[in-house]
């Protein structure tokens, strides 16, 4: 059996082709997006209208036969000091560092549940009436940051 020669590729015409695609590709993908621009404003319009509304109202949610609007928060933990967080960790490795400590920022339930201790004894501490030199409730070494938002699910 005699071997079949190879197909010839012409590298530089597909080079040239793939480059042509990812151009319109490209031009097309910011056409989409200006045709998109007002629809995205006027959502984002509505979505801030319905975050005053739940604020004012004093609401979680609100629920309508189109669907229902609802606050949601994001919370990011952050490590500021990584010295001071890894040295807090391992010396409450018992109570909760442990919990707290992996490559990336805290799990955020192990981060709550701190926050939350942290508070009550300052709470405590305060009705004793000595208050501690650090009042943030955060971890040593880190800081926390929330976003809230307004989403929309369509019933």
């Amino acid at each position: 059996m005699s071997a079949q020669p190879l197909p010839q590729v012409d590298v530089s015409a597909l080079v040239k082709e793939w480059n042509d695609l990812k151009a319109h590709l490209a031009e097309q993908s910011k056409a989409f997006a200006e045709f998109c621009k007002p629809y995205r404003e006027r959502q984002d319009a509505i979505e801030n209208a319905l975050h005053a509304f739940l604020n004012d109202n004093n609401l979680q949610n609100v629920r309508t036969e189109f669907g229902t609007a609802y606050k949601s928060v994001s919370t990011t933990p952050k490590i500021e000091d990584r010295t001071v967080y890894l040295d807090f960790c391992l010396e409450t490795w018992d109570e909760g560092g442990n919990e707290l400590l992996q490559l990336g920022a805290p799990q955020i339930d192990a981060f709550r549940k701190y926050m939350e201790v942290r508070e009550k004894q300052i709470e405590d501490m305060n009705q004793r009436g000595a208050l501690p030199n650090d009042l943030s409730v955060t971890p040593p070494g880190t800081s926390v940051s929330f976003y809230e938002k307004v989403n929309i699910r369509k019933s």
